[in-house]
């Protein structure tokens, strides 16, 4: 009975999982929500909350964590069409082996980070 029954774990943020941003209908400004995971809670029991009522630390690890790697941004930043790669030899790759390159490049990146 004595026992306090409210884990403060529960309003921590363990951190930010996606941002949204909508317009408020009534006023027509642009109102940012993030997505957050709670400390000691499960992903299921995420709830979005206003910018204004998280920690701005929070917020920019969310955002660092959104970036590419320095080294993977100029694959990132630039759109490749499959007239544009071509083997050493420089014959030009196929629809398939362009999307099969594009699976393997994906699954490495995905076994490394």
């Amino acid at each position: 009975p004595d026992e306090d029954l409210f884990n403060p774990d529960y309003v921590e943020v363990d951190r930010v999982l996606e941002v949204a941003v909508t317009t408020d209908t009534e006023t027509g400004e642009e109102v940012t929500h993030y997505l957050v995971k709670w400390c000691s809670l499960s992903y299921e029991e995420a709830t979005w909350e206003l910018q204004e009522d998280l920690d701005p630390e929070k917020i920019r690890e969310f955002e660092e964590i959104q970036k590419p790697p320095a080294d993977l941004r100029h694959m990132v930043s630039r759109n490749i069409s499959i007239d544009d790669v071509s083997t050493q030899s420089g014959a030009k790759l196929g629809p398939l082996w362009m999307g099969l390159s594009l699976w393997c490049l994906i699954g490495l990146f995905l076994l490394l980070f």
